[in-house]
């Protein structure tokens, strides 16, 4: 497999896909990052199956993933697409609001998480880091 992911500072338009299980908070969400982001291309998947018949979703700058979806397990999954794409930034959205739990989701890779209350405060935020934080150019030969 080949593929090349190019993501330089200039660039204005931002890639994001939120996963989510409820359709009102997906478009909502969804919505409030199109208002943040106006130059951004903003997709929206109600599970994992949608998330990985988008061409290339590996390549998007983020990826929002609600954890408690009840067809995955969210940090199993996540773990595994970060394994095999190490660039992708993955912020995870948590009913918990724990300390050991957010250890848990940083060592499995995700790039930070949002507590699901907090959501609409802390989005933009931080979207904002992951992207400062991610490798400008990726690149993978497997």
């Amino acid at each position: 497999m080949l593929y090349n992911c190019i993501n330089t500072e200039n660039m204005k338009t931002i890639s994001i896909i939120v996963v989510n299980e409820n359709k009102t908070f997906r478009n909502t969400l969804k919505h409030i990052l199109e208002e943040m982001y106006e130059m951004s291309q903003i997709s929206a998947v109600s599970n994992i199956d949608e998330l990985v018949l988008i061409p290339n979703y590996f390549c998007t700058d983020i990826i929002v993933l609600d954890l408690m979806m009840p067809e995955i397990v969210g940090i199993s999954f996540a773990k595994k697409i970060i394994d095999t794409y190490t660039d992708l930034q993955i912020i995870a959205i948590s009913h918990y609001n724990d300390s050991i739990y957010y250890e848990n989701i940083k060592e499995a890779g995700f790039v930070d998480c949002i507590y699901k209350e907090n959501i609409i405060y802390e989005i933009g935020y931080k979207i904002d880091n992951a992207i400062k934080n991610k490798k400008k150019i990726h690149i993978k030969i497997a």
